[in-house]
């Protein structure tokens, strides 16, 4: 009975799984990690886009690859231990630098020179090694700069002349406030009331004025009283009233102590 050679495709397949084995023990596995929330940056500053390994695994003989999200285009590509530019977009060259201080751990950084408003919206960074790879998009919002390329001495001018229309204004608040008040506190009434007893008449005499007025306006009406009990004023006597320093003063011959005066809407003030 002939006897058949053992054929070599087991031998074959036992070694393709050994390779594949080798390798994939050779690649190291990881996720890349970014921040979750958007990065602020201001027209003209730097702008720092992070991302790194977990597990923290050297990435120093790594492939890292930034790019725009949305087209794939290269921001800035670090291969082979160097950063490499021919691949770059024109937009970016100059102005991107890769911090690789903590790369031995997995961790670095892209940094965006002097941000314009077009470079907002979202980044790729992606970690290679062999055949494995993993990404993570970052967002980087832009807003324009409050003093654009300003010089400190415009600034510093700037703040200046703001704070003085802040005290001029705050100034002038004051001043009325304060004319208003002082309105308030000269306004006054007064009234005369001079009874003539025995159920007689009872005549009023009023007057309103402001401080440092004397106000002749009030005239007397005492010859309506019996000759008897008053002696009439003369027909052109005036009432005449003046308000200074907190103190009403009155000049009603011998009926001064019958003067009831108060400030208007505050109240009375003497009798």
């Amino acid at each position: 009975m002939a006897n058949f050679p053992a054929s070599p495709l087991p031998v074959c397949l036992n070694s393709l799984l050994l390779l594949l084995q080798l390798t994939m023990l050779g690649s190291v596995q990881f996720d890349v990690i970014g921040s979750t929330k958007p990065i602020l940056a201001l027209v003209g500053e730097d702008a720092e886009l992070p991302c790194h390994l977990e597990p923290k695994v050297n990435a120093e003989f790594m492939e890292v690859r930034w790019s725009r999200s949305s087209t794939l285009k290269i921001v800035h590509l670090y291969k082979k231990g160097e950063d490499q530019f021919g691949e770059q977009m024109e937009e970016y060259r100059g102005r991107t630098t890769l911090l690789r201080d903590a790369i031995a751990v997995g961790s670095v950084a892209l940094k965006i020179h002097n941000i314009s408003i077009s470079d907002g919206g979202e980044y790729r960074c992606c970690f290679r090694e062999s055949s494995f790879s993993d990404d993570v998009d970052l967002i980087l919002q832009v807003a324009a700069s409050f003093f654009p390329r300003a010089s400190p001495s415009t600034v510093a001018l700037s703040v200046i002349l703001f704070m003085l229309v802040l005290l001029i204004a705050g100034g002038l608040y004051l001043l009325r406030k304060l004319q208003r008040e002082k309105g308030k506190r000269g306004a006054f009434s007064c009234e005369l009331h001079i009874p003539t007893g025995g159920g007689g008449q009872a005549d009023w005499m009023r007057s309103r004025g402001e401080r440092g007025k004397s106000d002749p306006r009030v005239s007397s009406s005492l010859g309506k009283m019996p000759s008897h009990h008053f002696s009439p004023f003369p027909p052109n006597h005036k009432c005449l009233l003046s308000f200074s320093l907190g103190r009403i003063h009155i000049w009603l011959g011998q009926f001064s102590n019958m003067v009831r005066c108060w400030r208007t809407g505050s109240g009375s003030l003497d009798h």
